[in-house]
């Protein structure tokens, strides 16, 4: 048993060593696992039922037709600045100003500025969301044995980087029991940020409760925003990182 594990603990590895130096593997399993646009990968979000950001998504052409930007944002988010990106669905390639937000006016004359510089023929998409105060953001990782592995960072650092950790857990698939390694001691004592942790991974997919809960293998990324006072998760993206351990 012990020997599994290990063995599952080093593809991870190997797996999130891949991610840290942006390299690719050619394995179909990975390729499978890790294409997509941030569209496709927020309407997973969606369709598995996880809490997130509200968004709206359309091609860069459609955006420009008439008022149909102004009229599907105003009709589906709230707020006056918000987080978007433009990436195209063949190359990968992608813009995005996600940090400090951007007013609908001001997303259109980027919007009409970039669609001027496209020569290539490729079709692009944007995905515009709600902007929030995101005070951190996480990763966790769902493998085979249901063992939960998880880290979370400062904003805006990414989770798959160690600078701005903030904090590790691991929730053993028998016991399902948290350990915690938070660092800092004003953390430590925030019952609230072990609240968030807890409600975010029981939101990921699961069936039986208690020690008998199964939860979805895969990787998923997301943030904690601030709201009235508390931590509350907001999932960014879901990986089929089972298809790695195939």
């Amino acid at each position: 048993m012990h020997a599994k594990r290990q063995k599952d603990t080093d593809r991870e590895e190997v797996w999130r060593q891949a991610v840290n130096s942006n390299s690719g593997f050619k394995g179909d399993g990975l390729l499978k696992a890790f294409c997509g646009t941030r569209v496709d990968m927020m309407s997973k979000v969606k369709e598995l039922g996880l809490p997130h950001i509200p968004f709206v998504a359309l091609s860069v052409d459609e955006a420009l037709e008439g008022d149909t930007l102004q009229r599907k944002v105003e009709s589906e988010l709230s707020g006056h600045r918000f987080f978007w990106v433009i990436q195209s669905d063949k190359s990968g390639k992608y813009l995005c100003d996600p940090a400090k937000g951007t007013t609908l006016k001001e997303l259109r004359q980027k919007l009409e500025s970039f669609h001027s510089r496209v020569t290539n023929g490729e079709k692009y998409e944007v995905m515009i969301g709600e902007t929030a105060a995101t005070p951190y953001l996480g990763s966790i990782t769902v493998n085979r044995d249901n063992e939960v592995v998880g880290e979370i960072t400062r904003f805006p650092n990414p989770p798959t980087r160690c600078v701005g950790r903030v904090c590790t857990f691991l929730m053993e698939p028998h016991l399902r029991t948290i350990k915690y390694s938070i660092y800092g001691e004003e953390l430590q004592q925030d019952e609230g940020f072990k609240k968030a942790i807890v409600n975010t991974i029981t939101s990921i997919p699961h069936y039986d409760s208690g020690h008998h809960a199964k939860y979805k293998p895969g990787y998923y990324e997301y943030c904690f925003k601030q709201m009235k006072g508390s931590l509350a998760p907001a999932f960014l993206e879901v990986r089929n990182v089972e298809l790695l351990f195939a």
